[in-house]
């Protein structure tokens, strides 16, 4: 039985994205001149573009590493079919709006690897606060260490630093991804028990659906929680963030923007990252852009010059994921509407 999203789905997801397309789209060539915008592109450096995108694929498999370390640690499933699965996964949650793209690794491995959805959800949640922890690391060094502007601004009268702001911001999504892992963790068998209790007035069905869910996640979080398994992907997400921070850097270069030291480039791929805890649209298309021009503006890049790195930044990223994602897509013989589908409803609680 197919169970893909019911039609309204993507009508909710649009409205709830259409506002923030249009109005990052407005933020990032409101004050550009077309016409110097595609002058932007026709003196791109085409050896730095090439080492961009080299790059930004070496990342893309680092990453897709480093999933694989959190899998393995709670599944014997092949090397190959994870490799897939997550090359896929990766291209859904640049693909999908509302990053719901999240939700299709743990989808295929259950299907693709008899993984129990729980435990595959497991690792993509301790892979984002990893991802928000490191964040805040480079929140914290490039405000110590890069040579930045003033980053307070006036919005409707009322002084805003966004520094503080983007602290926030990161800390609020550790705290929504990572405090329910930890809570099921140290609760142990009582907190199993208490969750029983609580799920007694649900039809049966969804209760044991929910229980299966609860238990499969706490088992797999701790299955991570070794300490040299943490170790080593956290050194893996260390290395990520770096090479991102290359990617930008390469392409800065082609694009003429010299003279960005390590931290400032650190600096504009938080801004990116921040900006992308919105509800993106699809491709987070706008979103991505909005928070690269953002970036770049604080050091004063000419708005034009700005938009046309922006879009070329967003090409390199989603060009290289979707096809690597598309040719994992054939690999495992799939339609791109099967990164959504089960085999049946009650696959979720195998």
């Amino acid at each position: 039985m197919s169970t893909s999203p019911p039609s309204r789905v993507p009508f909710l997801r649009l409205a709830l994205t259409l506002p923030v397309l249009v109005g990052a789209l407005w933020l990032v060539f409101a004050r550009t001149d077309p016409s110097a915008v595609l002058q932007t592109w026709t003196g791109v450096d085409l050896p730095w573009l090439l080492a961009s995108l080299a790059v930004m694929t070496a990342l893309i498999f680092l990453r897709l590493g480093r999933w694989a370390l959190l899998v393995r640690a709670v599944a014997d499933v092949p090397a190959p079919t994870v490799g897939r699965v997550g090359l896929i996964g990766y291209m859904a949650i640049d693909l999908l709006p509302l990053r719901s793209g999240e939700f299709v690794r743990p989808f295929l491995l259950q299907r693709q690897g008899a993984v129990p959805f729980g435990a595959g959800m497991a690792t993509c949640v301790v892979e984002r606060v990893m991802d928000l922890v490191a964040v805040l690391a480079l929140l914290l060094t490039t405000l110590a260490f890069a040579d930045l502007p003033s980053m307070v601004v006036t919005i409707f009268d009322r002084p805003v630093d966004l520094a503080v702001q983007g602290r926030n911001a990161v800390l609020a999504a550790a705290l929504v991804f990572g405090l329910p892992g930890v809570l099921l963790v140290l609760a142990g068998e009582r907190g199993e028990s208490t969750l029983r209790f609580l799920l007694r007035p649900l039809p049966a069905a969804l209760g044991r659906a929910v229980l299966g869910l609860s238990i499969a996640y706490r088992d797999a979080t701790r299955a991570i929680g070794r300490p040299r398994l943490l170790l080593q992907t956290g050194l893996l997400t260390g290395l990520g963030w770096v090479l991102n921070a290359v990617v930008q850097w390469a392409l800065m270069e082609a694009f003429g923007l010299h003279g960005f030291g390590f931290f400032e480039v650190g600096f504009l791929s938080l801004v990116v990252a921040i900006s992308l805890m919105l509800p993106s649209p699809a491709a987070g298309l706008g979103v991505f852009e909005a928070g690269t021009v953002a970036g770049l503006m604080i050091f004063s890049v000419e708005p034009s010059l700005a938009a046309g790195f922006a879009v070329a930044l967003h090409a390199v990223h989603a060009g290289v994921i979707t096809v690597l994602g598309l040719l994992a897509l054939a690999a495992e013989g799939l339609r791109f509407s099967d990164m959504w589908r089960r085999k049946a409803p009650d696959e979720i609680t195998a």
